[in-house]
């Protein structure tokens, strides 16, 4: 019988297999870790290509991460975990310095004199933060002491989308927070550990004026922090082809919307369908959603295709008449009991427009690490012998939902835990669709 080490190893390599071949079939080149270039998986691929593809990726890091588990030294693998947070802080140092940016278009790296210098960092203390890096690939140490940027390093230029999300989620606010997260579990009562060491709830603080930098930078983070490459997309992940028509009109209301740019997207790629967007939010956000759509997607306003309705979904029902409702990572900020209220609202619109009426739920959707016969089924589970929620590939996804404990007193949620919720409004599940590290489910009335 073939052991989990042998398993292991094999899923590895039919999986490096099954990558290489999708890409060789593209003609695109293989990745190389020391070359800055962006991934070719991001574009150069068709969209079934690129789930291969990326299916293969995720087996390859949980299989790779539950073997290093597996055979090496417990205490030693345990020590790693616990000094994580100086990572955190380098990376943070990266950013503010901007140390990728000055690795631009330098293939021959250079020289750590030369970056003290333009950071004004003593030069020993730079090197042993940037060797810290290149020890774990970010960054490339080409010779001693000079360094060089690599296939990690370029997303943290400034033009990149992982930076402000490093900055916020890994090296900022959060991790500063996170250090209380033990002290909060001992003693609620003393506040959430955001506000035990700021003062103020999070949503007090990114509205104090002499945070507005912090907040800038919070709102380009979240923005990329499902999916960086933007392969979470709803235009893409959503079968909007098999629901459009070239002459029946159909009408989709963005509740929370923000600046509606996912509606504009899916206007944008179905131009040539008759299709409208109804973008709801406070009346505030509105306004910067006009100005978004205008400076965007102006012939969305001239033709009429997008309409701007406030709502405070706490209280108000959405618009009536869309045909579909939809909400990208808005629940995962509230409590169950707000869930439940929020949700309720929707379905009174969704009987208002009729049976074929939907609603969808654009979030992240957690799973145990071991099959649940009693939720709704996965799109996808992990072959043996990993588990069966992809382990280690899904890391980020439960440090969201411990960001948001920490934050908000709010979670990440598996379909079990929401299907709980919403049918307490009069919904019911129909399918979930996997869009990036993310899911779209969809609901109907019950």
């Amino acid at each position: 019988m073939s052991s989990t080490l042998d398993a292991l190893v094999s899923l590895i390599s039919s999986s490096v297999a099954e990558y290489t071949e999708q890409l060789t079939n593209a003609q695109l080149p293989l990745p190389d870790l020391n070359s800055p270039s962006p991934p070719v998986t991001r574009t150069g691929l068709s969209e079934e290509a690129r789930l291969k593809a990326a299916r293969s990726v995720k087996i390859i890091e949980a299989a790779c991460a539950q073997l290093v588990a597996t055979v090496a030294d417990p205490g030693n693998v345990i020590l790693t975990k616990s000094t994580a947070y100086e990572k955190s802080a380098c990376l943070q140092v990266a950013i503010d310095y901007k140390i990728a940016d000055l690795l631009l278009q330098k293939p021959d790296g250079v020289h750590v004199t030369t970056l003290a210098e333009a950071t004004n960092i003593e030069e020993d203390k730079l090197s042993r933060i940037l060797r810290l890096l290149a020890t774990t690939h970010v960054f490339t140490e080409v010779r001693p002491n000079v360094f060089a940027n690599n296939r990690l390093s370029i997303e943290l230029t400034s033009s990149a989308n992982v930076g402000p999300v490093v900055d916020i989620v890994s090296t900022g606010e959060q991790l500063k927070a996170a250090g209380y997260l033990n002290d909060y579990l001992r003693d609620p009562s003393q506040g959430l550990p955001f506000k035990r060491l700021y003062g103020q709830s999070i949503m007090e603080y990114f509205t104090d004026p002499k945070n507005l930098a912090r907040r800038q930078i919070w709102g380009k983070g979240i923005a990329s922090w499902i999916d960086p490459a933007g392969q979470d997309a709803m235009h893409k992940a959503f079968p909007w082809s098999e629901r459009l028509s070239a002459s029946k009109p159909l009408t989709i209301c963005d509740i929370g919307a923000g600046n509606g740019h996912v509606t504009l997207d899916l206007l944008k790629d179905f131009e040539s369908k008759p299709i409208q967007a109804i973008v709801q939010d406070l009346p505030p956000v509105l306004e910067m959603a006009k100005g978004f759509w205008e400076e965007n997607y102006p012939r969305g306003i001239k033709d009429n295709k997008v309409k701007f309705v406030p709502i405070n979904f706490f209280e108000d029902s959405p618009a009536e008449g869309a045909d579909y409702y939809y909400m990208r990572f808005c629940l995962h900020n509230w409590s169950d009991e707000l869930f439940v209220k929020i949700v309720g609202n929707v379905a009174q619109s969704m009987k208002k427009s009729g049976p074929e009426c939907r609603f969808l739920i654009h979030d992240i959707t957690l799973d145990h690490p071991v099959s649940d016969p009693e939720s709704p089924p996965r799109y996808d589970e992990a072959p043996a012998p990993l588990l069966s929620n992809f382990g280690a590939s899904r890391y980020r996804e439960y440090a969201g939902d411990l960001n948001m404990m920490i934050l908000l007193d709010s979670k990440e949620r598996s379909v079990k835990q929401m299907q709980a919720l919403w049918s307490q409004a009069g919904l019911a599940f129909e399918r979930l669709y996997p869009a990036g590290d993310a899911s779209i489910i969809e609901l109907k009335l019950a």
